[in-house]
């Protein structure tokens, strides 16, 4: 697990967001998965998602996402970090999902704008703020209104930036200005993230994302 008190420098290049594979029994076919993590590891990724978009966080148990996690983590063995998907649009859900993901050994979690609630902003920011005092690790924040119906704004994601446990933004919202416009409005270690999905992509490649720094 990663000291909060590191440098972000591992947050960028090619960061592997992956897919869950199941057996043909509806089980979690781990092998598989522990084979995913070493493709991503062996062609460079810095960093492996577990449990997120691409692994179809909202049908997950949270068993499946902790064995998920653990599997990461020991197939890396530190040869590349594990950002594990601890969202959820309940705050209560989201902190035991946070904290399990640590007691796994998950260097950092992405947590998404809470979906179906329709929060405030100020909502926004009480939710993440009580996920980030659950837990010692970083918090990567998951900005995807088209799933979400509600955009994290310049104004919010300034104000939770202001604490060094808020690492980066995954940036979902399709703008091709946002990072531009944010870059002069956040910590110089604060990473900006894009997310990018080859189209035709074969079942066993995951999406990516790529991170941007000052």
């Amino acid at each position: 697990m990663m000291s909060l008190a590191a440098p972000t420098d591992w947050l960028i290049g090619y960061i592997a967001d992956l897919p869950t594979p199941f057996d043909g029994s509806d089980e979690l076919d781990l092998n598989a998965f522990a084979t995913l993590c070493e493709r991503q590891i062996d062609a460079g990724a810095s960093a492996i998602v577990v449990g997120e978009t691409a692994g179809e966080m909202s049908t997950l148990t949270t068993k499946e996402r902790l064995r998920l996690i653990c599997c990461a983590v020991e197939t890396a063995q530190g040869r590349a970090r594990i950002i594990a998907g601890a969202g959820s649009n309940s705050t209560d859900r989201a902190i035991e999902l946070t904290t399990r993901a640590e007691h796994a050994g998950a260097d950092a979690v992405l947590s998404v704008v809470p979906y179906y609630n329709k929060p405030t902003q100020e909502g926004m920011v009480a939710h993440f703020r009580a996920i980030a005092a659950s837990t010692a690790l970083p918090v990567i924040l998951h900005d995807i209104p088209a799933r979400t119906v509600r955009e994290l704004t310049d104004a919010t994601l300034s104000r939770l930036a202001e604490s060094a446990q808020f690492i980066g933004l995954l940036d979902r919202t399709g703008s091709i200005a946002r990072s531009a416009r944010l870059r002069p409005r956040l910590p110089r270690y604060f990473r900006l993230f894009t997310a990018m999905t080859p189209l035709r992509q074969p079942t066993w490649r995951p999406a990516a994302m790529a991170a941007f720094r000052r």
